[in-house]
């Protein structure tokens, strides 16, 4: 069975979620969630929320998919035991590796989903989702449907985001925010500057997904919940869109032009986009929100409907034996009995009476559907016992509902600890541009180029095999695979020994080869770095976010990290496509972005100004990336790398400055 997973962001949007029939939805605790701008919910809060879904069959699934810092593991953990204390949910939904081990160690009976924000984009991920103990997988929402198709046969759950904001940038591999202002989306602090204009126009902002057609696709795909975006939105978009999609899944059928239109004065940016999902990529995906659009969402009308539950009632009473009353709603049923009947004196209750009394279901979420009421002439029952017996039966099948949809639990064994000799520290350098500079060469202890500059690494692997290791690109895609495993092939061949992963994905594309774990894997914490080597990493170089590298073998200290990398090419929808050449970003401030072509027709967007710790004392191996520098000035950052010298550009610290 399908769901519908809906957003919550408040309780009222929680109640606008579950009225409009969503099958799940998700919201935040206070902290470690990737909406803090959201109202979110404390742990009382969260765990009325629960209750309040559970008497109506909704799922719940809890937010945790931010990465934490080392420091903050005991606090998401504590979170985490007051909560399952209290009212436990369905399921957690989690980005950073080390807080689902850490997770499952203490309570081997958690749900665990993989958020999007862990850059699934392919089947081949699914050994190592299930070795971290994930049942399902969030999956990124620039795959398309055939990609989606592959990896709904994996034997995981597959939850694909089907409405609401999308973002330009691998999911999860977004930095730009933080390394501008240090509002890290990684944490759920971003500042979205993929909305702001860039070379006068606005060629990073996306129109917000609609799959609203192609929900009988999706159906057939076997795809296990339809997830809709949104916890900054307001309860009446939540009402209107979980409705939309209830009626369409119930239905089978694709959106009608006028439920499109529905959706579309709700929210939209110039209009919806289904690009990813249809393969349509291009220039037609990107829009902004405009004064038209704003206008029509305050004209929409949205008008929040309870839902309510139907009871059968059922009540008997012979002379001589207690009034028994039966509640039955959602294949629950809760019998109450007292002695309430007495003897008539003036005038006895009628059944048509006590029926009128007995479906009374004010204030509760029930509504009486049917009513049967058997008692025996002459009696008389009290309309205040009557109420009573009802209220306290209500009462009780209410809490009965939320034992009834209590998560059932099935212990994971936690992801075991791996013994394996460290690899050796030395100076790393990164070569991503068109200069690979003999003496940088020379210096370096590893040499890394980008895989698919096939010309590159073949022209050193003849002599120099053993000190190449090759990056694998940000997407791989099913229809990638076989290039990336032909690629691999060679390198194997030439006697590369060696892969840096930007993903832990990939590890199962790259068997037989040494691992090294690229910043991209997003580790600023000691369990992280430990669930990274256990995984099967030699070694794991820090991410620009961390705030130190202790726990780490390598740290960037000097280079442009990669902000953005897209499936769309930018340059293209800029209307300059340069043959390869790659382009610049220039923001409303005169910083420049570099943007160079990628692997598969995409784009890297690199920071504005080079990280520089060349002049600090940095508890890891030295990591430089090299991506515009001549020979020239790379051979300059070397003698400051020995030097220690101060900065010579403008530059970052990132978060170890």
């Amino acid at each position: 069975m399908t769901h519908i997973l809906s957003p919550a962001g408040d309780p009222e949007s929680l109640k606008a979620a579950v009225y409009a029939g969503a099958d799940e939805v998700y919201f935040g605790l206070s902290s470690f969630n990737a909406r803090a701008g959201a109202v979110n919910f404390d742990i009382s809060a969260a765990a009325k929320a629960i209750e309040f879904c559970r008497v109506y069959g909704v799922g719940v699934d809890i937010t945790l998919n931010t990465l934490l810092y080392g420091r903050e593991f005991p606090r998401a953990l504590e979170m985490v035991r007051e909560l399952e204390k209290a009212a436990p949910p369905d399921a957690y939904i989690i980005q950073d590796p080390g807080l689902a081990r850490e997770l499952l160690c203490e309570f081997p009976g958690l749900t665990l989903h993989a958020s999007t924000q862990m850059q699934i984009h392919g089947s081949y991920a699914a050994p190592v989702l299930k070795k971290l103990g994930f049942s399902r997988a969030v999956l990124a929402r620039e795959m398309d449907e055939n990609e989606i198709a592959a990896f709904a046969k994996c034997g995981l759950e597959t939850e694909v985001f089907i409405h609401g904001a999308i973002c330009v940038c691998r999911s999860g591999a977004c930095l730009m925010s933080s390394m501008i202002g240090k509002r890290s989306g990684n944490r759920g602090e971003c500042a979205y500057p993929c909305r702001m204009e860039y070379n006068g126009a606005y060629p990073l902002s996306l129109k917000d997904m609609c799959l609203a057609r192609q929900i009988p696709r999706l159906l057939d795909m076997g795809v296990d919940a339809l997830k809709i975006e949104g916890r900054m939105r307001s309860p009446e978009y939540v009402y209107g869109v979980t409705s939309v999609y209830r009626r369409l899944v119930d239905e089978r059928r694709a959106a009608t032009e006028n439920e499109m239109k529905y959706l579309a004065d709700l929210f939209s940016r110039s209009g919806f986009t289904s690009g990813y999902f249809t393969g349509s990529r291009g220039s037609a995906m990107f829009g902004v929100r405009t004064e038209e659009d704003k206008e029509k969402t305050r004209a929409a009308k949205v008008e929040i409907v309870p839902r309510m539950l139907p009871v059968k009632i059922e009540a008997f009473s012979k002379e001589g034996a207690p009034f028994s009353l039966a509640l039955t709603s959602g294949g629950v049923r809760v019998e109450k009995t007292a002695a309430i009947r007495e003897p008539a004196q003036n005038r006895e209750t009628a059944a048509r009476d006590a029926e009128k009394q007995l479906a009374k279901l004010g204030g509760t979420p029930f509504y009486a559907a049917d009513v049967s009421v058997d008692i025996a002439p002459g009696g008389f029952y009290p309309v205040s016992a009557l109420n009573a017996l009802r209220r306290d039966a209500a009462a009780e099948l209410q809490q009965a509902l939320i034992s009834a949809h209590a998560p059932v639990r099935k212990a994971k064994t936690p992801l075991p600890p791996r013994k394996a000799d460290r690899a050796p520290g030395g100076l790393r350098i990164r070569f991503e541009g068109r200069q690979v500079g003999e003496n940088a060469f020379d210096a370096a202890d590893t040499a890394v180029f980008p895989l698919e500059n096939e010309k590159t690494w073949q022209k050193f692997a003849s002599s120099c095999a053993q000190k190449i290791s090759l990056l694998l690109p940000g997407f791989i895609f099913e229809e990638d695979v076989p290039i990336i495993k032909e690629l691999l092939n060679k390198a194997k061949s030439a006697g590369i020994t060696r892969v840096t992963l930007p993903n832990a994905s990939f590890l199962p594309l790259c068997e037989g080869f040494v691992c090294e774990g690229g910043y991209e894997l997003n580790c600023i914490s000691p369990q992280t770095a430990r669930t990274l080597y256990d995984l099967g990493f030699d070694s794991v170089c820090a991410s620009p976010e961390a705030k130190n590298a202790s726990f780490c073998d390598f740290a960037v200290v000097y280079g442009r990290v990669r902000v953005m990398q897209t499936r769309n090419c930018i340059i293209k929808n800029l209307g300059r496509c340069t043959g390869g050449a790659g382009g610049t970003l220039r923001d409303r401030t005169g910083a420049q972005f570099p943007v160079s072509c990628a692997f598969s027709h995409g784009n890297i967007i690199y920071n504005s100004v080079p990280v520089w710790l060349l002049d600090k004392a940095v508890a890891a191996s030295p990591e430089l990336i090299f991506t515009d520098e001549t020979a020239a000035r790379q051979d300059e950052i070397l003698v400051s790398l020995k030097t220690r010298s101060a900065p010579d550009v403008k530059f970052t610290r990132a978060y170890m400055g």
